[in-house]
C-alpha cells in the first residue's frame, strides 16, 4: 500500500517582506543603500519569472520609495537681494570716488583728479545717466552663499590669520583670501573710508587715516 505524501504551501507576505526592505534602506548609509536596492530590484525580478503580478508591484514600489527625495529649495529672499544690489553699487561709487578704484582702459600715466570728478558729480542730472545706469542697476543679482563675499568676514579672518592689531589694506586683501574668494583693495578701502577719511568705527574695526609715511591701515577699535 503507499504512502501518501502531504505537502504544505507556504504563503509569503511580498508585501511586508517589501515593507521591511524600504525600512533596511532608510537605516542604511552609503554601499549599504545600493545593496537593499539591488535586492528589491532582484526581488522585481524574480516576481515577474514567475509571472507573480502582486508580488512584482509591492517590490516596485518599495523601490520607488527607495529614490531620495530632492531637497526643498530654500525661498529666495528677493528683498535681501536688491538690498545687496544697492549696497554695491554704493561701496563701488565710494571706491571709485575715493580713488581707492581706478576703471580699467585708463591709461597708467594719467592722474586722476578727484576734486574735479567730483565736481563734475555735482554737476550731473540724473537724465544725463539714466539709461545707463537703469541698465547696470537691472543686471542679474545673485545670492551669496555664507560669507564667501563678505569684507567683514575677510578682515575678520586677516586679523585672525596674523595676530595682528593693525593692518594695511594690503595685508588684508592677502592674508583674508580663501580658495575661492579674494576681497578686492577698493572693496575692503570703501568699507573703512570716504574721500573725506575714515569712516570711524565699523564692525570692530576702525580704519586709520595714511600719514606721511604709513599707507591706509585697519585697527581693531
Amino acid at each position: 500500500m503507499a504512502r501518501k505524501t502531504s505537502t504544505t504551501t507556504t504563503t509569503v507576505d511580498h508585501a511586508a517582506l517589501a515593507a521591511e526592505m524600504v525600512t533596511r534602506y532608510q537605516e542604511a548609509t552609503g554601499p549599504a543603500k545600493t545593496a537593499v536596492r539591488n535586492e528589491t530590484q532582484a526581488a522585481i525580478n524574480a516576481a515577474v519569472d514567475r509571472l507573480d503580478l502582486d508580488a512584482m508591484q509591492a517590490y516596485k514600489a518599495a523601490l520607488d520609495a527607495m529614490v531620495p527625495a530632492k531637497p526643498t529649495a530654500a525661498p529666495v529672499d528677493y528683498e535681501a537681494l536688491v538690498a545687496r544690489r544697492i549696497a554695491t553699487l554704493r561701496t563701488a561709487a565710494e571706491a571709485l570716488a575715493n580713488g581707492s578704484v581706478r576703471p580699467a582702459g585708463i591709461p597708467d600715466e594719467v592722474t586722476l583728479d578727484l576734486d574735479r570728478i567730483a565736481t563734475l558729480l555735482d554737476e550731473a542730472t540724473h537724465d544725463d545717466y539714466a539709461e545707463e545706469a537703469d541698465k547696470l542697476a537691472a543686471e542679474k543679482v545673485t545670492r551669496a552663499t555664507g560669507e564667501r563675499g563678505s569684507i567683514h568676514a575677510a578682515v575678520v579672518r586677516a586679523f585672525e590669520a596674523s595676530g595682528a592689531d593693525s593692518l594695511t589694506i594690503a595685508e588684508i586683501t592677502r592674508l583674508g583670501a580663501t580658495d575661492d574668494y579674494k576681497p578686492g583693495s577698493g572693496a575692503v578701502a570703501a568699507r573703512y573710508f570716504t574721500s573725506e577719511g575714515s569712516r570711524g568705527e565699523r564692525d570692530g574695526f576702525i580704519g586709520l587715516d595714511a600719514t606721511a609715511t604709513e599707507p591706509r591701515r585697519i585697527t581693531r577699535a
